[in-house]
């Protein structure tokens, strides 16, 4: 979470955050001192300084890096998930024994 970033909570002080959000993962921002604007208020001036989180849906893909590993290992199809002019090196850097497997 946002809590474990580096040199948090410094960032508080030092600017607003954008979520893009996936659709079926949303990020808890619980515990966390950010404030919650939504993008509309940012747009129009409403909401400025830094210590704002503002969430976006940007139609994003369910996709993670965890499910793309995890297909290639088990040597599934990488199709739709992957643009086609990188999905040959995405497979091989995550193939067994690269280190990168996890």
């Amino acid at each position: 979470g946002m809590c474990d970033w580096v040199d948090y909570p410094e960032h508080l002080k030092l600017c607003s955050v954008a979520v893009f959000e996936r659709s079926c993962h949303s990020v808890s921002i619980e515990g966390v001192d950010w404030q919650q604007a939504n993008v509309e208020s940012w747009l129009q001036g409403e909401v400025s300084g830094p210590g704002y989180v503002i969430r976006l849906d940007a139609g994003l893909p369910d996709i993670s890096a965890t499910d793309i590993r995890s297909r290639v290992l088990k040597g599934e199809s990488l199709e739709g998930l992957v643009n086609s002019r990188i999905c040959k090196e995405v497979e091989s850097r995550y193939q067994p024994g690269t280190g990168d497997e996890n």
